[in-house]
């Protein structure tokens, strides 16, 4: 393969790269297909950041994927697919930033991958669990699933500082108590995740729409007290639909009828005492 010396020849290398490879491919019965997997698709897209800041992307984010876009479309179409994968969706949704085209605009399909289910959440809980000789019961199982929504990365970390709770002593039994215990060192260990999502692959406005769920004391809002409550984060409601449609796609929000909430509940107890100072 050719060396890539320097920004202004990086995409003449890379695709001269590629199809070297898909020459190889095409000489070749061991090999058929070659695939593009790109992740966490956030760091190279330009987003707006907490408190007016703004990420500006990769310099080159757009030659990058108008090359990819380009030899998807032409002669590579033979042996040659690529996946975009991340937290932000804008890179399907979002026609520009800044003047600039963005050349995925519309040109790949969205597949948002939702929660785990309850039973798949009792698996890996489980499973997990008997690696390390601890066994949970029924009620701990259904509070992990209720506090974490289903959402892998949570419910492993908050299972992790259930574990610890245990101490040494093998074999260990979970109860439901041990899980809620946990609950508060968890917020204050791993805030940083969820710090992470509100500040990095939120906008104001979706920010503005969790602050105001979490905010009600039922725990549900419904559409309409939440546009009124919201309404100054957007010029209009179809801007307002737009970015509840996008918290509920991005399994944040739970919308049973006309009723909003939080779809992790402990996120929401994150945003009520981190965020808004209301006691959990």
């Amino acid at each position: 393969l050719a060396p890539i010396a320097d920004d202004d020849g990086a995409m003449i290398g890379l695709e001269a790269n590629l199809r070297t490879l898909r020459r190889a491919i095409l000489e070749t019965t061991d090999i058929t297909t070659l695939f593009f997997l790109v992740d966490e698709i956030e760091h190279l897209i330009p987003h707006e950041l907490e408190h007016g800041a703004f990420h500006p992307g990769f310099e080159h984010y757009d030659s990058f994927f108008r090359l990819i876009r380009g030899l998807h479309q032409t002669d590579f179409r033979d042996v040659f697919g690529f996946a975009v994968v991340g937290a932000d969706a804008r890179l399907c949704l979002q026609g520009r930033w800044g003047g600039r085209d963005n050349p995925l605009f519309q040109y790949l399909s969205e597949l948002y991958v939702g929660p785990l289910s309850s039973s798949e959440t009792l698996e890996m809980v489980s499973t997990l669990g008997a690696g390390m000789g601890l066994s949970y019961t029924d009620a701990a199982l259904a509070t992990l699933y209720d506090l974490s929504g289903g959402h892998p990365m949570v419910c492993r970390q908050l299972g992790s500082e259930t574990s610890k709770l245990a101490g040494d002593a093998r074999p260990a039994t979970i109860d439901s108590q041990s899980v809620r215990t946990a609950t508060e060192s968890y917020l204050t260990l791993k805030k940083g995740y969820f710090g992470e999502i509100l500040s990095f692959y939120l906008n104001a406005g979706q920010r503005a729409i969790l602050d105001a769920v979490a905010a009600d004391e039922e725990g549900a809002i419904t559409r309409s007290d939440l546009q009124k409550r919201t309404a100054r984060q957007f010029e209009d409601v179809d801007g307002f639909d737009k970015e509840l449609q996008n918290l509920e796609q991005y399994s944040l929000l739970h919308r049973r009828g006309d009723q909003y909430r939080m779809a992790m509940r402990l996120f929401r107890t994150y945003i009520r005492v981190r965020r808004l100072d209301i006691d959990a």
